[in-house]
């Protein structure tokens, strides 16, 4: 909710990225498409606000399952184009969750995989729990952050480093 009561909510239809604007504390709703491509990871979709009001979007794309930012600065209505943001040799991510802090502070933690299989992604085991695919058998996941003080700049620079000891993985398989 920004300062002047508007609430933004983001939301998955058909698996877009929009985010779903009321003005009227929850009467009345519009959908704003932030970007035309599909998401991925049960259509999760994170969004935040910064302290001036500019409004982040983060998903993990359904083509190359990396995380990409998209900006408002004009509260939901024109969208920039999406920046995979994403740390360097991850080969696919899931579940973003997005913070915004201060003019143009933007941080995304996700789970991401350096010994994914990658493109085209094999089909993952039944359960999604096991590593019983011999395709996903040795993917290991770590939980990444992503952050940037200037995600409003030309040319922003973002910092990713993994939250675990990669020794050590956060998830196994699928």
């Amino acid at each position: 909710v920004d300062e002047q009561g508007t609430v933004y909510l983001p939301n998955t239809p058909g698996n877009r990225p929009y985010v779903a604007i009321s003005h009227d504390a929850g009467e009345t709703w519009t959908l704003a498409l932030v970007a035309e491509t599909l998401t991925h990871g049960f259509g999760m979709l994170s969004a935040g606000l910064d302290a001036e009001s500019n409004l982040y979007v983060c998903w993990v794309d359904a083509a190359d399952r990396l995380p990409y930012l998209s900006i408002s600065r004009d509260r939901g209505q024109h969208w920039s184009v999406p920046q995979m943001v994403g740390a360097p040799g991850v080969v696919e991510t899931a579940l973003p969750s997005l913070v915004a802090g201060e003019r143009g502070q933007v941080a995304v933690t996700y789970y991401g995989s350096p010994n994914s299989p990658g493109r085209p992604f094999p089909p993952p085991a039944g359960d999604l729990t096991t590593t019983g695919s011999p395709d996903w058998a040795d993917v290991t996941w770590n939980t990444y952050v992503t952050e940037t003080f200037d995600a409003l700049s030309d040319r922003s620079v973002f910092w990713s480093a993994p939250l675990n000891d990669p020794a050590h993985p956060t998830w196994y398989g699928a």
